[in-house]
């Protein structure tokens, strides 16, 4: 028995008789949420020779023989966080991303007996803390036992330890309750609120805030942003957050992304102008930034073509975002120091991190032949180790995972992300579904949830889109320029109630009473 960050942890070394392996495991324990923390660390001992992994998982447990319903998250763009359950028989289910995004789910689990009460009664849940290529399996056998695994999905990948070198899993969290499906709901988002959301902001209530992008898309510029600052106060907004579009050449989808130096076009002033005016108006100032992604347009790219992920042969070049190769050293260091520039430069509070790339060509031609399948994991630590670092310098700056909506919210993410965009889809009918089925894996304090003028159903009012938005972290996206003098005091009047129930919402127990799964109504309720 060890001590880890303050905690007992189980400690399990094993060494192979004839191989120069060993595999060390380790369960720590965090007994006030009922939940255990597993991982494994592989270790090449040799001094001569390699050792290939094509496979390690996180950790397990075993359930004993019953019949068992599993209830995860399933969705795509703009219907994420759905709610599905299904019967487990005998056999393999798995559930897995290739996408270098969560299919638009955190990798979340709950298995509950198929005889269990609706409300009350034995539920194992977990979660990984992995934003890569993941996988959760749920083997069961003909006996009826089952056994849950998680881990890292090595499809296509593999890492190769040399002598002396080791391997670190992610953590797989998993826990039981008597309680329930909201006692595993509430055991697990207070454990990722109190011991997984970074320290420095875990118990700060996160500020209502206004984005930008839904009232001028790439058209910005700093006398709009201004008059919407304005409108923002007026409304009780704490933190103005100005989107794409306020860089160098950002005219399209196509152009200019990868170039982070401010568009003196639109800024002639640059940002430090504006960004004193809108504190002079009381309000932090936040911005968007895709760090991992860039268009064949930017300077960056006709710079140096070869930082970004080898296109396959005889395929065209798209002319749309694509991932910058991340598992490159000078990749690193350059988003390291144009991100730094920017923080350092600009009182910047608070950074929105989108990722809108998706997984159309993985290439590492040039790294030598046997850690080229390595890319994907290479990729996913530089991307965690350019979050640390950049909190470690700039420790005051709140930061928001998104990734084309709700495609990387994780417990790997949210250890380092303060708070989580869930869809890009703001309906308020949509968005009940959507939050109602977070609520189930993640705290409430993580979930952002914009009032805007889009809507995919019949119109719903104003008091209907803040109510619907007050279920986790209020945020308002729509052009404030439009609104009505009686929209104004409608907006104030929400703001300012919100606030008031702020430190229930964000840090209380929600209770999920009635399903929209189930009725046709939702209701959660919120207690300290």
């Amino acid at each position: 028995m060890i001590t880890v960050e303050g905690r007992q942890t189980l400690k399990i070394t094993q060494k192979d008789k004839f191989y120069p392996l060993e595999v060390t495991s380790f369960i720590r324990v965090l007994p006030e949420y009922d939940i255990l923390e597993k991982w494994m660390v592989v270790k090449n001992t040799g001094t001569k020779g390699d050792i290939k992994i094509e496979n390690a998982q996180s950790g397990s447990i075993v359930l004993p023989a019953d019949e068992y319903l599993l209830t995860h998250l399933a969705g795509k763009q703009m219907n994420e966080f759905q709610q599905q359950q299904t019967l487990l028989t005998p056999g393999l289910k798995v559930i897995q991303n290739k996408a270098f995004k969560a299919n638009f789910n955190p990798p979340w689990f709950m298995v509950r007996p198929q005889n269990a009460a609706k409300e009350t009664g034995p539920a194992w849940f977990g979660s990984l803390h992995y934003s890569g290529n993941w996988q959760l399996a749920f083997d069961k056998s003909i006996e009826g036992n089952v056994q849950i695994l998680g881990g890292i999905n090595f499809w296509d990948s593999s890492w190769l330890l040399t002598p002396g070198e080791s391997f670190e899993t992610p953590k797989l969290s998993v826990g039981y309750t008597n309680d329930g499906p909201d006692g595993a709901a509430q055991s697990m988002t207070a454990y990722a609120r109190e011991t997984v959301l970074p320290e420095k902001h875990r118990k700060q209530m996160r500020p209502v805030l206004y984005n930008s992008w839904e009232a001028t898309f790439y058209a910005v510029n700093e006398e709009q942003q201004l008059e919407l600052a304005k409108r923002a106060k007026d409304i009780g907004i704490e933190l103005f957050v100005v989107d794409d579009g306020w860089f160098k050449g950002r005219t399209s989808s196509t152009t200019g992304l990868g170039d982070w130096e401010v568009d003196k076009t639109k800024f002639p002033n640059g940002l430090s102008s504006m960004i004193k005016k809108i504190n002079d108006m009381g309000m932090d100032f936040g911005i968007w930034v895709e760090p991992e992604s860039l268009v064949p347009a930017s300077d960056v790219y006709k710079a140096h073509p070869d930082w970004v992920f080898d296109m396959p042969p005889n395929r065209t070049l798209p002319i749309t975002r694509r991932y910058l190769n991340l598992a490159k050293e000078e990749v690193y260091q350059h988003l390291l120091a144009v991100l730094s520039k920017l923080l350092a430069e600009n009182n910047i509070k608070f950074i929105k991190w989108d990722q809108n790339s998706y997984l159309s060509e993985t290439g590492w031609k040039n790294a030598p032949v046997e850690i080229q399948r390595e890319v994907r994991i290479r990729f996913m630590k530089n991307v965690y180790r350019l979050v640390e670092e950049l909190r470690k310098k700039f420790p005051d700056v709140l930061f928001e995972s998104c990734a084309s909506g709700g495609g990387r919210v994780d417990l790997g993410m949210l250890s380092r992300m303060d708070q989580a965009w869930v869809s890009d889809n703001t309906s308020p009918l949509d968005r009940i579904y959507m939050q109602y089925g977070y609520t189930r894996a993640l705290p409430a304090n993580t979930m952002v949830s914009w009032v805007t003028g889009n809507t995919f159903h019949q119109p719903t009012s104003l008091d209907y889109k803040f109510d619907v938005s007050m279920a986790g972290v209020l945020a308002v996206g729509d052009d404030l320029r439009k609104w009505t003098p009686e929209d104004m005091t409608i907006a104030a009047k929400k703001v300012a109630e919100y606030k008031v129930i702020r430190p229930l919402i964000q840090q209380g127990k929600v209770y999920h009473l009635v399903s929209p799964f189930e009725e046709n109504r939702s209701a959660l309720q919120y207690r300290g």
